[in-house]
């Protein structure tokens, strides 16, 4: 009897250990406003996606611009047309007050079987001026946060997609042109006085950072590698000329919009609308210099432009930065809080 009495106990506590330790699970689906899978008008595409907590234990889901869980234009789908062709990327690319969004807890929870919907018009984000049959897929890339330790995991959810018709609206994205000298919309003189500030101490992170890399000799250096990974020439180059390129912008040029007031966003562009910036709370709370410096986050929606080289987010926050460049080196190099900290170099690495 013991011996079957110890086999149920050890079985318990094993099955116990399981469930406690369960890995978190999420489903996400595409689907047109109130189910519906006929026509999608090019300039008002709405589709609806669900996140489902499929799991055993409650999540909070970290609102990164970047998922779908933000209804910000961002990057958040995979579109697709029957003869293989993707629709130009026309929404913004942000930076996000990664540590900040996580003390202040903007998290989405979902306890097991809990859904949560989001409408999105993927039109803003996305150019549709063409008719055809095109497949959604919403990206499936969620990042969960510790209630206790603040820790957080990134995980892939399972992803169903939508296939569904769309009437084009038949017109191109349009591009901006720049004006010979500094704009300030919805700014402030203090505020105005904070960007120049800004833009100066950019201009000044990007040359160095460019002289860096043009006279870089030793392929295990750290400032290079903790930001971008093993060397490699190819990738080198990327990055050199990302920062040659934002070092010769000329940011006494540009425009700057300081009515954004998202929470947790320090900027953002429209990658093809070079020259033209949107400030948000996160970037006035910022230092001038150091780590996510106001500085610093010039250069970060810099390097989003397409004419600049045309980073993405990947990861936010140096800790997911850091990992990026050790397990993915091809994409730290087209990762734009990489460069940010690579030119901030704070802490100071050589």
């Amino acid at each position: 009897m013991f011996p079957s009495l110890l086999k149920s106990t050890l079985l318990a506590i094993a099955l116990s250990s399981v469930t406690a330790f369960a890995a978190p699970s999420l489903s996400v689906e595409v689907k047109g406003v109130n189910g519906s899978t006929k026509d999608l008008k090019g300039d008002a595409a709405r589709v609806v996606t669900t996140v489902t907590n499929t799991g055993d234990s409650p999540l909070d889901l970290l609102n990164t611009p970047t998922s779908i869980l933000s209804d910000l234009p961002t990057d958040a789908f995979e579109i697709i047309n029957l003869a293989g062709g993707v629709p130009k990327f026309r929404g913004i690319a942000v930076k996000y007050a990664v540590n900040k969004a996580i003390e202040s807890g903007d998290v989405t929870t979902l306890a097991p079987g809990q859904s949560f919907n989001v409408i999105h018009d993927i039109a803003k984000a996305y150019n549709l001026a063409n008719t055809g049959q095109y497949t959604i897929k919403a990206k499936n890339t969620f990042v969960v946060v510790d209630r206790v330790t603040k820790k957080v995991e990134v995980i892939k959810a399972d992803s169903k997609d939508l296939k569904v018709e769309i009437v084009g609206n038949g017109v191109a994205a349009s591009v901006s042109s720049l004006s010979r000298r500094a704009t300030f919309l919805n700014c402030t003189g203090e505020q105005s006085d904070f960007i120049t500030a800004a833009t100066t101490g950019a201009s000044t992170l990007a040359t160095e950072a460019a002289s860096y890399l043009r006279a870089l000799d030793d392929v295990e250096a750290p400032r290079y590698t903790t930001w971008f990974g093993n060397y490699s020439e190819s990738r080198h180059d990327t990055v050199q000329g990302h920062f040659d390129k934002i070092a010769a912008n000329n940011f006494e040029e540009f425009t700057f919009d300081c009515g954004c007031d998202k929470e947790n966003v320090f900027a953002y562009v429209y990658p093809d609308r070079f020259g033209e910036m949107w400030l948000c709370p996160a970037f006035w709370a910022a230092p001038m210099n150091g780590t996510d410096s106001k500085s610093g986050t010039i250069v970060h929606e810099a390097s989003h432009y397409t004419a600049n080289g045309g980073t993405q987010d990947f990861a936010y926050g140096q800790g997911a930065a850091q990992e990026l460049a050790k397990n993915d080196p091809d994409r730290a190099v087209y990762n734009a809080d990489s460069h940010e900290y690579f030119a901030e170099n704070n802490p100071v690495l050589v």
